[in-house]
């Protein structure tokens, strides 16, 4: 009370040092089809469950993939979910039928298009805006069973708070303004270059990671690169 914490960047190079790159669809390979249509059979057959690949179990995949992307409720708008709601009842037919990962790619690509955003919003906030700490408003860090944003402007509001927090933990260790706005910077950097990098193997073994999660919270698909890592 009484007193404000304001962070103000004077140095507009504290943008966000990023190109971002354009979605491009990632490629599935034969060895994948092959592979999605395997996987599944795997689990109906060997599973201690098993359980059949039915309407059920695609329902709950798909929330699992969809909650190992954006488990805190920060990316994802609420028209994206029902956009994917489209798959609930499809996801078992496609892999077992066809092999077909292709809702994995366009699932993951919206990830990365929301993610941009986020991050390119971010920079512009750093550049432009003063924060201050005069009042009473909170934040709930725990968002795994809040609402998603019901649209990008709604998104753009959490962001903000978001970042508000950010700023505010590192005024309260001390820290410059200038050095927060960088320390900032580069951890938004690194994350979305994270994302970048994911190829079409990684979202491959995700996606059938999230598929063994609905048979046990224990169980994960690796993919060789994987499997030679842990190995």
């Amino acid at each position: 009370p009484g007193s404000a914490l304001v962070f103000a960047p004077t140095n507009r190079q504290v943008l966000l040092d990023i190109t971002s790159r354009p979605v491009v669809p990632l490629s599935v390979g034969l060895g994948q089809t092959n592979i999605a249509a395997l996987v599944p059979m795997i689990l109906e057959r060997y599973h201690y469950s098993q359980h059949p690949l039915d309407n059920t179990i695609s329902s709950k995949f798909l929330d699992r993939y969809i909650e190992m992307l954006d488990g805190m409720h920060l990316h994802f708008l609420q028209s994206d979910i029902e956009e994917f709601g489209k798959f609930r009842n499809e996801l078992d037919d496609l892999l077992e039928k066809r092999g077909d990962v292709r809702p994995a790619h366009r699932i993951f690509s919206r990830f990365l298009q929301r993610l941009t955003e986020r991050v390119d919003y971010v920079g512009e906030l750093l550049a432009t805006e003063k924060f201050e700490f005069t009042g009473n408003d909170r934040y709930n860090l725990d968002r795994r069973k809040a609402p998603r944003p019901t649209d990008l402007a709604e998104a753009k509001q959490l962001w903000r708070q978001h970042l508000r927090y950010e700023i505010l933990q590192d005024k309260l260790n001390k820290e410059k303004p200038a050095d927060i706005a960088q320390r900032i910077t580069k951890r938004y950097s690194r994350l979305l270059r994270s994302i970048q990098d994911y190829d079409a193997d990684d979202v491959f073994e995700l996606y059938l990671s999230a598929l063994a999660q609905v048979y046990d919270p224990h169980t994960d698909y690796m993919g060789k690169s994987s499997l030679d890592t842990f190995n």
